[in-house]
């Protein structure tokens, strides 16, 4: 079986070019998007560990086990403009 390199390159290329393409502006409102979405929403996370040693983390206190309850340590999560005024006030 003879495979002929000119033509995959010549599909690969035409999928390429058809596919669309995005602009400067799109990609710099994509990139700020991924790292201020999850910095937005504050809340609380928690954490226990279980009998075996494990670390468990969830953010809804409902998912801890009633035995592990006591035991949980529980973090504020700040959300971007707080995290963004400590750091002006100096905290």
């Amino acid at each position: 079986m003879v495979i002929d390199e000119g033509l995959i390159y010549a599909m690969s290329k035409k999928r390429l070019d058809d596919m669309p393409r995005l602009g400067i502006g799109t990609w710099v409102i994509l990139f700020c998007l991924s790292f201020s979405i999850p910095f937005s929403f504050p809340g609380e996370i928690y954490r226990w560990t279980d009998e075996k040693g494990v670390v468990h983390f969830t953010d809804d206190i409902s998912n801890v086990p009633d035995r592990y309850r006591n035991q949980v340590d529980k973090e504020e999560i700040a959300t971007l403009e707080e995290r963004l005024s400590n750091i002006r006030r100096g905290l």
